[in-house]
């Protein structure tokens, strides 16, 4: 798979998605678009972090945990035990071993694929979306706009403002 049969991809996919309404409201702003121009599948982007803005939404007065993508390169046996004692669950199979954790797999969709120099760009990008979800979750990964050179991020969204179906 090249750079170019990405970016022709994306073009489908985006334009799929511009054609519905709620993607025309939620792109709708000068700023968002600005933010947008030049990314392969942007709508992706979106759907993603309105994804994360809509479960950090759901969770605000609830208990959580985060476990991270990178802490299971070295370790799927800690994570998957705590989550399941923080469940107030237990393991159940022995077939369970994650002793190895996961691999890490150079050869992702986009990494490789997108070009490096888009990498500060797409983050601006998710950041204008959600800023709090964008530094929880992907803020190690992406470029981080300065105090002075914040976008103003998208509004919550609330029971009378329901999210875009994904």
């Amino acid at each position: 798979l090249k750079y170019h049969h990405l970016v022709t991809y994306c073009e489908e996919v985006d334009d799929r998605y511009m054609r519905t309404d709620e993607f025309k409201e939620l792109m709708g702003s000068d700023e968002m678009k600005r933010a947008a121009q030049g990314i392969p599948c942007y709508t992706d982007y979106l759907r993603i972090m309105l994804w994360y803005k809509n479960v950090f939404a759901m969770v605000e007065d609830k208990e959580t945990m985060v476990i991270r993508w990178e802490d299971l390169y070295t370790d799927l046996d800690g994570p998957a035990q705590a989550l399941l004692n923080f469940a107030g669950l237990r393991k159940v199979s022995r077939s369970w071993n994650f002793d190895q954790g996961l691999a890490k797999v150079e050869d992702d969709l986009f990494i490789g694929l997108v070009p490096t120099e888009l990498y500060d760009k797409i983050g601006e990008f998710m950041y204008t979306i959600d800023p709090e979800a964008f530094e929880q979750v992907f803020a190690a990964n992406f470029y981080t706009p300065s105090p002075t050179n914040r976008p103003t991020p998208l509004p919550t969204h609330s029971p009378t403002n329901r999210p875009t179906p994904l």
